[in-house]
This record gives structure tokens, C-alpha cells and sequence, in this order.
């Protein structure tokens, strides 16, 4: 699995750089660009001649030859993903288009997906990788820090700042970038992710693209020592294929696969594919509006098992700067021996422009573990020529 999923992230990063240069994103005549892309071309060829000889892997296989710590190895993990990143990046700060950000995120998506398979890769013929890991940086710190911007840990929750999701897709060529800090607790054990960065854009007709990446943490019971690191990446597609009417609600579907680019030994991750299909319903009536829905859960792996969630929200807009929510949900066991869970969320949104809003939620089980969920959390959204797209849709 873990090769497959480096094959698919290569191919995605050749299609993002492809995509950048068909759309007129990729170079620009500004000195700025230039410099930071010839720093990026001498970044890959210096990581190229200190590598050696050795053949290129689709599969990100490791190569023989042991453990290449010198050059710019010695300083970060992936240069040569960090000068492709830089490079794209470059180009399309230069021309901030939803598409160009599309791609822009893509790019990244894709780059670390393929770095996360590639460690855990070498790790099993180097176990010395471990070692390395912990005294070098993954990427350019500062670097990393701006690209995972653009940009869930296992469990996800589906529609931010809540758990239960709406049929309503981003408008076309409109987006949503989300910057948040959510988390769960039960007794004394803490998980959440802190950045979690999500990304949706309407890539046709009520169709939307979606892509999450967290950076996750996790501190087991018994006061352990916190973990943290990459967790799994999640990628969908919303459509909506019935619109509201005076009678009818509006009706949509939006499939996830959350991909295992997280560590499950340290807890950051599930360690195997899942796949989540959902179907969800939304009504409104002047200022209150109502959705909700079901989906199953494909929970493949030792100990796992699918499961079911359930959730429907209600809310109301207390004027163009305030909307409330809260709602129910329920979910069946996702572990062999596990318990079902039934609680709420209260939450706000907070409009401070049409473009820029606070999302607040925490909530409770009563049932279950009684585990305690929170999400606080920065929304942008815009579409063409900068104008604001969208009211926030939780």
C-alpha cells in the first residue's frame, strides 16, 4: 500500500508542475521568482550529485548504498521535494489564482504523501533513519511552515467547526482554507491536530475538491510524553446533485479516503486506507437552516472494524456577524470490543467580513468513552478576482 500510494503522489506532483505551467503559474519575469527559483534548481542538483548514481524509483524504493547524510542531507530529510515545492510555489505566489492555489496545494499534498511513504520505506532497510530523523529538519523550516498553510487526523470530522457535514459544495471556482486547532480528550488522554489545515474549491457545477493535513499530536494515558507529527491526509469530492426547493431539501454526496501518511505506532495515525460514504440533506427556512445525514465507514486492520455515523445539526443566523448551531450525532463502534458514542456540539461562526470568520465548537458524549471534542478555528473564503464567495457553511 505504501508504494502505491508514493507512485500516486508522484504522479500528482509531476501533474501539479504540469498544471501550474498550462495555466501561466509556474514562472513570472518578477527578480524575486527568479532568484527563488534558481535556488530551488541548485538546491535539487546539489541533492542530486550528493546522492549518487543511484536510480530514481517510482515506488520510492529504497536504494542501496547505505544512508546518505552529507550535503544538503545534512541539514533536511527531502531536499529535492523541497526545491520541486519552492520552485511550484514560487511561480504561484507570483500569479495567486484559484486554480494556480489549486495546483499550489496539490503540489504540496502530493509532496508530503510522498515523503511520509518514503521514510517509513527507508526505515524498514535503514533502521540508523531513525536517528537522522530526529536531528534534521523534514523540509526548510520556514518553508514547511508556509506551504502547510495551503492545506486530518483519524477520527475526521466532516464540516467544520462540526462532525455532521451539508450537501453544499464551494461555488464554482470559489475556495475555503481553514486553519484550525481541534482536539478530543477522554479521562487523561489528549489527540487533536494543531495546525489542521483544510482546503476546498469548486472545480465544476456543484462539485468541490477537497484536501485536509494535519499535524497532529497525541498524549496516551498514564502522562506520557506527547507525540507529534504528520497525521493522515484526507482527500474528497462533494457534489450535490439535487438543489433545494420550496418543498425539497437540497441532497449531495461526499466520499473520503483518508490516506495513512501518519505514524500508527505513535499513535498519529490509523496505519491502513479508510474510506468513508456519506449522504447528507440540507433545508432552510428564512434564517434557520437544518442538515444532517448518515455514512459508513470502511475501517480495514487489526482490531478495526467499519462503522456507522449519524448526525443532524440546527442553526440559526442572528444577523449578517453571528450564526449558532448545535447538534446530535451517533456512532457505532470503530474498534473490535469498542463502544458506540452519543453526543452534541454547540458552536458559533463569527463573521467579521465575507471573506474572514472565527468557527468555535466543543462539545460532549454521553455515552461511550465521554470524550470531550473542541474546534477553534480561522476561515478565509474567496472566489474570482479576489471577491468574496461565500457565507462560512459549517
Amino acid at each position: 500500500m505504501l508504494k502505491l500510494v508514493s507512485i500516486a503522489a508522484f504522479v500528482l506532483m509531476v501533474a501539479a508542475i504540469v498544471g501550474l505551467a498550462l495555466v501561466g503559474a509556474l514562472f513570472s519575469p518578477s527578480p524575486v521568482v527568479i532568484a527563488a527559483q534558481l535556488a530551488a534548481f541548485a538546491l535539487l542538483v546539489w541533492a542530486r550529485i550528493t546522492f549518487g548514481l543511484r536510480s530514481f524509483h517510482a515506488a520510492a524504493n529504497p536504494t542501496g548504498g547505505g544512508l546518505v547524510t552529507s550535503g544538503p542531507y545534512r541539514y533536511i530529510r527531502h531536499p529535492i521535494y523541497t526545491a520541486i515545492c519552492l520552485f511550484g510555489w514560487a511561480g504561484m505566489a507570483a500569479h495567486p489564482s484559484a486554480p494556480a492555489l489549486l495546483l499550489g496545494g496539490l503540489l504540496l499534498a502530493s509532496a508530503l504523501a510522498r515523503m511520509l511513504t518514503e521514510e517509513r520505506l527507508v526505515v524498514e532497510r535503514y533502521p540508523e533513519y531513525r536517528e537522522y530523523a530526529r536531528r534534521t529538519r523534514r523540509m526548510v523550516p520556514f518553508l514547511f511552515c508556509l506551504l502547510a498553510a495551503a492545506l486530518v487526523v483519524a477520527p475526521a470530522w466532516a464540516g467544520p467547526p462540526f462532525r455532521t457535514d451539508d450537501p453544499e459544495p464551494v461555488d464554482l471556482h470559489h475556495l475555503e482554507l481553514y486553519l484550525t486547532w481541534t482536539g478530543t480528550s477522554a479521562s487523561d488522554e489528549r489527540a487533536g491536530a494543531l495546525p489542521l489545515v483544510e482546503f476546498n474549491y469548486g472545480i465544476l457545477p456543484d462539485t468541490q475538491f477537497h484536501v485536509v493535513a494535519p499535524l497532529a499530536y497525541d498524549r496516551p494515558a498514564g502522562g506520557g510524553a506527547t507525540r507529534r507529527g504528520m497525521g493522515d491526509t484526507e482527500l474528497g469530492v462533494k457534489v450535490r446533485f439535487v438543489h433545494e426547493t420550496a418543498r425539497l431539501p437540497q441532497i449531495g454526496i461526499f466520499p473520503l479516503v483518508e490516506i495513512p501518511t501518519g505514524d500508527d505506532r505513535r499513535g498519529l495515525g490509523a496505519g491502513h486506507t479508510q474510506v468513508y460514504l456519506p449522504l447528507w440533506l440540507q433545508k432552510s427556512w428564512g434564517p434557520w437552516t437544518t442538515y444532517g445525514g448518515a455514512g459508513w465507514w470502511r475501517n480495514p486492520g487489526t482490531g478495526a472494524r467499519d462503522w456507522g455515523f449519524f448526525g443532524w445539526l440546527l442553526q440559526r443566523d442572528l444577523g449578517e456577524h453571528l450564526t449558532l448551531g448545535g447538534e446530535l450525532f451517533h456512532s457505532t463502534p470503530s474498534a473490535r470490543g469498542g463502544q458506540a458514542a452519543t453526543g452534541y456540539d454547540l458552536g458559533a461562526i463569527v463573521n467579521f467580513t465575507d471573506d474572514h470568520h472565527l468557527l468555535l465548537a466543543a462539545g460532549r458524549s454521553f455515552s461511550g468513552a465521554g470524550q470531550t471534542y473542541f474546534y477553534v478555528g480561522y476561515q478565509l473564503t474567496a472566489g474570482p478576482l479576489g471577491a468574496g464567495a461565500l457565507r462560512p457553511r459549517w
